[in-house]
């Protein structure tokens, strides 16, 4: 799908381009080691401005970027990033996937170890030098396209990290797109393989989860071609009976439709990230 892979690359050019200038105050881009993978990545972190006259804790919330992007593409999906964590009183932190991790431990490239990166790195570099409500509940993880996968692939995986998930025109089954993006190079020949790819592709994580007191939004553009996929992702989900949140709008796989969606998305994340220690164990 020739047409997809020229789509990705136009779609990463465009969210490559910064509009925004990183010196307001609570706005910096900072570095996160990994340990497993023997290098840094940059994070775009945003404090809402009480953080710097209170001793209080925050919730966080994870934003991944999506493929052939960087962290600093979501000043193009949220020109006000700023504003959104002074009102929802919480961290904000756009991590680096790099160009097309999809956020997973390769099994075929073992130097590319996103998911241990994710999970185990970048959680506690957060919780250990800035002040978060260090918990499930109070932790968040959303994402566009393949960041839509990389937060539904990780917090399914790590309910114990993660309480509350969101995608936005995610790619949440893989199988679809074997030919594109990079995928056999992180996940080997399907033809050979197909049950290693489904290991990896969160439509098949949920056969393997009963119940989740996690709270789950889905949402994707009537236009997008990841329609169906999210279409079965939400089947899937009413078939288990786990509860979530599920919408589709006008819109394709596209700048204007992800703003639209971050302003319900944060909507849901305000209403379900605990803010108190007390009731977020």
């Amino acid at each position: 799908m020739y047409t997809l892979k020229k789509h990705f690359l136009k779609i990463g050019l465009l969210l490559s381009i910064v509009y925004v200038k990183l010196f307001a105050v609570g706005i910096d881009t900072i570095s996160i080691p990994s340990s497993c993978m023997h290098k840094s990545f940059p994070a775009l972190l945003v404090l809402p401005d009480s953080y710097y006259v209170s001793t209080r804790r925050y919730p966080v919330l994870y934003l991944l970027h999506g493929h052939s992007s960087g962290p600093s593409s979501w000043y193009l999906v949220i020109p006000n990033l700023k504003k959104w964590a002074d009102s929802l009183q919480m961290i904000l932190v756009c991590p680096d996937g790099d160009y097309d991790s999809w956020y997973l431990d390769s099994p075929v490239l073992k130097t590319r170890k996103f998911e241990t990166y994710f999970t185990k790195e970048i959680v506690a570099f957060m919780d250990t030098r800035y002040r978060t409500i260090a918990n499930r509940k109070s932790r968040g993880i959303s994402g566009i396209s393949m960041g839509g996968h990389g937060a539904f692939y990780l917090g399914l995986k790590h309910p114990d990290i993660y309480g509350v998930i969101g995608s936005s025109s995610g790619g949440l089954d893989l199988l679809p797109f074997d030919k594109e993006w990079n995928l056999q190079s992180l996940l080997g020949d399907i033809k050979r393989n197909k049950e290693q790819w489904k290991k990896f592709s969160c439509l098949y994580l949920l056969d393997s989860i009963k119940k989740t007191d996690q709270n789950l939004w889905i949402d994707c553009g009537y236009s997008d071609f990841f329609l169906e996929v999210n279409r079965a992702f939400h089947k899937k989900l009413l078939e288990k009976n786990i509860e979530h949140a599920y919408l589709e709008s006008p819109g394709g796989h596209e700048l204007a439709y992800w703003k639209k969606s971050y302003i319900n998305q944060f909507h849901f994340f305000r209403q379900h990230l605990s803010v108190s220690r007390l009731n977020s164990h």
